[in-house]
């Protein structure tokens, strides 16, 4: 076997390499067309290596027949993939067909006839072919494909002027051009002027194929076209972006749609959008700008989404589908909820002080008249049981003794109301000093302890805080609250877990509990004054809103996550330099 059959059989083992990557990573970057060009490349040199080999010249060019179709077919695979990789295609649809029948015919030609190809002479390295009268113009038919292509790609390229010619497109100018000038040399005019030489056409589709494979390793892309980068860019997009057909399947769909919808986006193709967006009616989608309406997702709730509809049409202007763009507002809902308790709270602030006090006055003066009205009550009551013991009597002053207790009672809780409304007006006004926060929670530890909690398990899980500017009896009234709150929702049995993490410039407290949970259409009110999840008599509803008004007036927050029938999670983040926020004046 002389050397040189190690070329063309190298050059095949690569470009059927390169053949089934492009195959496997079939996208709208890798058209199947590239892998049917270098499909046609390999079995070019395999021919090669095959007619190189033969005991014979019949056998010879039986290889040459056979896998002409390795060879007839480069010019119009090659227009196809040029054409593709630059975004565009032929305003004639005919034109390609046509010039596949073209290659057919060559094709029909090389078998048949010996018009195009006499048959193989042999030379000191094996066999090379003798051409016929035709062979001229199947090279020159092949060139022109090529070539036109090759200007179709260089004109998508440098018509990008965010773009500049770089190591990539000089490779791949080079591997283009190189195969015409190497075929042409050794496999078209030296053999057509009886010269023979090895032929090296083959082997510069391998260069070529290593080239790209160079450039898809390395850069992920190797053509730097527009609809290459439009491809990247629409992949890099977090919001979802879907191409709909009017029949309401998904035809298209990217990255980000598929984290919205916990699917990845082959897997969405195909699939009805109305299975997610039960609310879009696609005949008056049509225009849809800025939309708020809810994703549902294949698990897990529902998703706020900002909905944009716009109808994409082809080159005539018919309408071919519709482009969806959901961008994920899960966060603008978040702030904005935060925005709206915070707007809430500054109003009751507003209010409070006045309020208070304008309530608080009589209801000095009525809890004094009561406090004197019992003592008189008393003095009465004992002289009536002296001179008249009588069974009705003794019934009434009972009677009168528990309506005067009961209206204390009632005017302490008006008076306790009015004290944590004036308190939620006035809780900026404090002074910082250092604290260290796993200390502050082991004290509300100590007072929460002073009630009976034998069969719920408190865990603690400190981590190492520094300390904390901040305002502590004003943070021990938030903890406090958190915590009683999470050993009431435990009941008689449960876990609560107390953890404290510092991360950056801020530290965090986490009061969880594993019980019922707060339900979804009350978690967005939980922290509004006056609001509570408990039954009537037992709360005021003013507990988080204050401690919602201290963690804000700390420069922090205080967020709740909850789940129904798994329990609930109360997080405190709190800034190092919380004490900045304090008096700001």
């Amino acid at each position: 076997m002389h050397p040189y059959v190690a070329i063309p059989l190298l050059s095949s083992v690569i470009c059927s390499a390169l053949a089934f990557c492009f195959l496997a990573a079939e996208s709208r970057m890798i058209p199947r067309s590239g892998a049917a060009l270098f499909a046609a490349a390999a079995l070019w040199a395999l021919g090669q290596v095959g007619w190189n080999l033969s005991a014979d010249v019949a056998t010879a060019e039986l290889w040459m027949r056979a896998t002409s179709p390795g060879w007839t077919f480069i010019g119009p695979l090659t227009i196809t993939v040029l054409w593709r990789l630059a975004g565009r295609r032929s305003e004639r649809a005919w034109v390609l067909p046509a010039l596949y029948g073209v290659s057919a015919l060559l094709t029909l030609s090389v078998l048949a006839t010996p018009w195009t190809m006499r048959g193989m002479a042999p030379v000191s390295w094996g066999y090379v072919w003798v051409p016929g009268p035709l062979f001229l113009g199947y090279y020159a038919y092949t060139i022109a494909c090529v070539l036109v292509g090759f200007h179709s790609w260089l004109g998508a390229v440098r018509g990008e002027s965010r773009f500049t010619w770089g190591t990539a497109q000089s490779f791949v100018t080079g591997g283009i051009l190189i195969p015409i000038f190497l075929a042409s040399s050794t496999d078209v005019f030296l053999p057509f002027f009886g010269v023979y030489a090895p032929s090296f056409g083959t082997a510069s589709f391998a260069l070529l194929s290593l080239v790209i494979l160079w450039g898809v390793s390395t850069r992920g892309y190797l053509f730097a076209t527009a609809e290459v980068f439009a491809f990247h860019m629409l992949k890099a997009l977090p919001d979802g972006v879907a191409l709909v057909r009017w029949n309401g399947e998904i035809a298209i769909a990217n990255a980000g749609l598929g984290r919205l919808l916990g699917s990845p986006p082959d897997e969405l193709e195909g699939r009805s959008l109305s299975t997610f967006a039960p609310t879009i009616v696609l005949k008056d989608a049509a225009g849809l700008r800025n939309v708020e309406c809810e994703l549902h997702p294949l698990s897990g709730d529902p998703i706020p989404v900002s909905l944009s509809v716009s109808v994409l049409s082809d080159r005539t202007g018919r309408p071919a589908g519709l482009v969806l763009v959901a961008r994920d507002l899960r966060e603008i809902v978040r702030l904005r909820r935060h925005v709206m308790t915070s707007d809430r709270l500054a109003a009751v602030g507003q209010l409070a002080a006045g309020i208070a006090h304008e309530i608080n006055n009589p209801l000095a003066f009525v809890h004094a008249n009561l406090g004197v009205l019992r003592e008189q009550w008393d003095d009465v009551a004992e002289a009536l049981r002296k001179e008249a013991p009588h069974a009705q009597l003794a019934r009434l002053l009972g009677d009168g003794d528990e309506i005067i207790s009961e209206s204390l009672e009632g005017v302490d809780r008006a008076v306790a109301i009015v004290r944590d409304v004036r308190d939620l007006s006035h809780v900026g006004d404090a002074v910082g000093e250092l604290s260290d926060l796993n200390h502050l929670l082991e004290q509300v530890l100590r007072v929460a302890a002073t009630e009976k909690w034998p069969d719920i398990e408190i865990i603690k899980d400190y981590g190492q805080l520094p300390p904390i500017h901040c305002a502590p009896q004003q943070l021990k009234q938030v903890f406090l609250n958190l915590l009683v709150n999470a050993l009431q929702a435990v009941g008689d049995q449960g876990v609560v877990c107390l953890r404290t993490e510092h991360k950056g410039d801020s530290v965090s407290v986490t009061v969880t509990d594993d019980g019922p949970g707060i339900p979804p259409e009350q978690q967005d009110r939980i922290f509004d004054p006056f609001f509570t999840t408990k039954v009537v008599g037992e709360g005021t509803g003013l507990g988080l809103a204050i401690s919602y008004e201290i963690v804000r007036n700390h420069g922090g927050e205080l967020s709740v996550e909850s789940t129904p029938a798994q329990g609930t999670r109360f997080c405190v983040v709190l800034p190092l330099r919380a004490a900045d926020a304090l008096n700001p004046s």
